[in-house]
């Protein structure tokens, strides 16, 4: 079914640069990842506060004013027309920057979007994850270019709604404010800026009790877990992409973009100012293209076929492979029934084997990860009092 040599040759690569790839568009870019490290190694303060799993934890978002209640429900049912990714594209909203974790992948409408305006009423962004094995719109996201002191009011009511802002996206002076909003549960809330429920479902995996998100040393398993599972089942999407033979008409994103729609972007991009070049917009437009027309594997089904792939697919020490990734099996199976069972010990206890059973590559590249992902959902004010260096155009992340 799938040229098995060719895949095991390219094992290391994939699994070798995922981790960045995921997060930022030019992955061959060390240095944001390492001064990140350095600046914001074990701080976890704006990775998602956590928030009441009775009310705040999944819809209909109890614990939200009713305002903010029913604005939700009403964008969701308004944007039903557009819940999938053919329906988005034919509305103009493209496919950009991949899958990342906590995030899923984002569809932004240029017009909306060049307008600059915050309207409630029409997100300029939607988001999508695969979950069940089709793409699903999961929430939305507002965008807009402005100051860094920007006076545009949050379009809800509530406190756990703000602004997160992108720098390296915008031109001097100039800073790209963005807003998230879920229609499914969330790790941390209605607006929180990464949902870390979203990889364990790509993986087909059962989401932990949202009650243990008020234990740190739980929560901060809970991510690690997320983002190693982002990378594992995106790796394997990466390898069977390249035999995908999946048709464009299929109720996905098109493989390619239409005549003229990258150079019109490009020209957009232009108008505004955004601080990136031509050929950084060029590979984001194309990342999203890449990860949504993807094949996705649930994990269980993942760890097998990978563990199967002949001729030392992974290290050097050839077999070996193969009973690491039925090791990973095996745990991935004590995490699942931990979960259904609500049982957290046994759940803190598995995620502590899955990486006892990782090697020093991929933990590394889970902690860059998430220090990747929890700078880029800090506003400027607070990178600035963390003492972080704020991201750059080098490197789009």
């Amino acid at each position: 079914m799938y040229r098995r040599r060719e895949f095991s040759r390219l094992l290391p690569l994939i699994f070798s640069t995922l981790s960045i790839a995921t997060v930022s568009v030019n992955a061959q870019d060390q240095h944001n990842a390492s001064m990140h490290d350095s600046a914001h190694s074990g701080h976890h303060g704006h990775l998602g506060q956590a928030v009441s799993c009775t009310d705040l934890a999944s819809p209909p978002w109890a614990g939200l004013p009713s305002y903010d209640r029913s604005k939700i429900k009403d964008l969701e049912d308004s944007l039903a027309s557009l819940s999938t990714p053919t329906a988005a594209r034919e509305a103009g909203f493209l496919p950009a920057l991949g899958e990342i974790p906590g995030m899923g992948q984002h569809y932004v409408n240029l017009e909306l979007s060049m307008n600059n305006d915050v309207d409630v009423d029409k997100p300029n962004n939607l988001l999508f994850a695969n979950i069940d094995g089709e793409d699903q719109l999961v929430g939305v996201a507002y965008l807009f270019m402005d100051k860094v002191n920007t006076t545009k009011e949050i379009p809800f009511e509530s406190g756990l709604a703000a602004w997160h802002d992108h720098p390296q996206f915008a031109g001097p002076g100039q800073t790209l404010h963005m807003l998230h909003v879920w229609f499914i549960e969330s790790s941390n809330g209605p607006f929180a800026g990464l949902n870390f429920w979203l990889p364990f479902k790509t993986a087909g995996m059962a989401v932990p009790n949202p009650c243990w998100m008020a234990d740190e040393e739980v929560a901060d398993k809970i991510r690690r877990v997320s983002v190693a599972f982002a990378q594992f089942t995106g790796a394997i999407r990466n390898l069977l992409s390249r035999e995908s033979t999946t048709s464009s008409s299929k109720d996905g994103a098109d493989f390619n973009y239409r005549e003229g729609e990258i150079e019109t972007v490009i020209d957009a991009t232009r108008q505004v100012g955004v601080g990136i070049d031509d050929s950084e917009v060029e590979r984001a437009l194309m990342a999203g293209v890449r990860d949504a027309a993807a094949t996705t594997l649930p994990l269980l089904e993942g760890l097998i076929y990978v563990s199967q792939l002949p001729e030392k697919p992974l290290t050097p020490e050839g077999e070996a492979h193969s009973k690491r990734f039925l090791e990973f099996h095996e745990i991935a199976m004590q995490l699942e029934a931990a979960a259904r069972d609500d049982n957290k010990l046994a759940w803190s206890e598995a995620a502590d084997r899955w990486f006892e059973n990782a090697n020093e590559e991929e933990k590394e590249g889970v902690q860059r990860t998430l220090n990747e992902l929890t700078n880029n959902q800090m506003s400027s004010e607070e990178r600035d009092a963390a003492g972080i260096e704020q991201p750059t155009s080098t490197g789009v992340n």
